[in-house]
């Protein structure tokens, strides 16, 4: 899976197996402290260990502003 793109603006994507939030963050924030925002956005997930490789996130739109 590619990241997608829906029409609000948030991505879809793929967790994989080397992936850990603050990494997720710093690609498409270029802030590794908002992991908390992806988080977040999943709320299947309490904590970032739940997240599996295959599992797919929401990723919020990274182009509006932090506290969106």
């Amino acid at each position: 899976l590619h990241v997608l793109e829906k029409d609000n603006g948030d991505l879809i994507y793929q967790f994989k197996e080397e992936d850990r939030l603050d990494l997720l963050a710093e690609r498409f924030y270029g802030d590794s402290q908002l992991g908390w925002k992806i988080l977040k956005a999943n709320p299947a997930f309490m904590h970032e260990l739940e997240i599996k490789a295959g599992d797919i996130l929401t990723i919020p739109n990274p182009h509006t502003g932090v506290d969106d």
